[in-house]
């Protein structure tokens, strides 16, 4: 947790799912970003934003990708994926030289990137699940919220039921993650079975039936394989504690928006803000804000940018769309009261 400054303006800019993999991955088409198409862009805005930097970068999770691989292949590790994207890196160095505070927090799909693996590409950047500026804002990835990404349904507490889902790609699920197929997944014989403790593993059969995967069938992992009956086995009482009503919520908070689990944050700080669903946002719930930077791996891309000015009282935020030549152009902005202690 981070204290700010009384006697001065405080300025965060907030990044989110840009999806960076390997070459690997960019080579067999499995990755969202292609850096052909959506690194000019980034890095323009980015570099564009170092000349009038900000006091905080903040990097809201999924920054970085390593779930997204063919089943049968080898995820790629942390070192190859900050050899497949230098100019990014390099770029991150230049922030944290000129003496902004970067911080990272993981998403789903950088889940297992931990602070000592962060550290080997960006020495100086700050590694938490949760970024909070008491009274003014605060930002985490979001996943933890949603139904397939929670790592709480994982009784290894490694993959969350959601990555082996990503691993089955387009190819096999088409438009796997939207919200209608979700649906014609589960409603192929699962749905029925919504209420029942051992649903969660009547979803993933369905799903994996759907995708023409076998029980015999292997995904490879960093350590080995898991066959995809023993995935199925794996999550079979992951929902047990969870009541029905609880599924529901936790199902439809992904991939539509993040609304609700921002409006539940809302009690710690005026503003929220989330990434993982891709959806650009700024909201206002009563006397609070939700935003969402969207994702920069499509052919839109945003950006939230905050000044918080204790002094005043207040925070402005913006959301911003970012253009091919890296400048942005104000899609909403809001203000909000910021709550006693500040500085606490």
């Amino acid at each position: 947790m981070q204290t700010l400054n009384p006697d001065a303006p405080t300025a965060v800019l907030l990044l989110s799912d840009v999806h960076m993999a390997s070459t690997a991955r960019y080579e067999d088409g499995s990755a969202w970003w292609n850096p052909q198409v959506h690194e000019a862009k980034l890095l323009r805005f980015l570099e564009r934003s170092l000349k009038s930097a900000p006091d905080i970068l903040v990097l809201l999770g999924d920054i970085f990708e390593n779930w997204l691989a063919p089943m049968e292949a080898r995820p790629s590790t942390w070192p190859e994926i900050f050899a497949s994207n230098p100019r990014f890196i390099a770029l991150m160095r230049e922030y944290i030289a000129a003496g902004v505070q970067v911080v990272f927090t993981p998403g789903n799909h950088d889940i297992h990137l931990g602070p000592q693996e962060l550290a080997l590409a960006l020495p100086g950047a700050h590694w938490t699940q949760v970024f909070e500026l008491p009274g003014a804002l605060i930002a985490t990835h979001g996943h933890e919220q949603t139904f397939f990404n929670s790592r709480a349904l994982d009784p290894l507490g490694t993959h969350p039921p959601g990555y082996f889902f990503a691993r089955l790609g387009e190819q096999r699920l088409p438009g796997g993650h939207g919200v209608k197929p979700v649906f014609d997944y589960i409603r192929h014989g699962a749905l029925k079975k919504f209420r029942h403790p051992e649903s969660l593993a009547h979803i993933m059969h369905t799903i994996f039936d759907f995708a023409g995967v076998h029980d015999g069938d292997c995904f490879m992992l960093e350590d080995g394989a898991v066959m995809a009956g023993d995935v199925v086995e794996r999550y079979r009482h992951g929902l047990r504690d969870i009541k029905p009503r609880e599924r529901i919520w936790r199902l439809l908070q992904r991939p539509t928006n993040l609304v609700g689990a921002a409006i539940a944050m809302t009690p710690r700080a005026p503003l929220v803000v989330l990434g993982h669903c891709h959806h650009e946002r700024l909201s206002r719930h009563k006397r609070n804000l939700y935003a969402n930077p969207g994702a920069w791996c499509q052919s839109e891309c945003h950006a939230v940018r905050v000044l918080i000015s204790p002094q005043q009282g207040f925070l402005q935020t913006w959301l911003v769309r970012v253009d091919d030549a890296g400048d942005e152009v104000v899609v909403r902005q809001a203000q909000a009261a910021l709550r006693a202690p500040v500085s606490a």
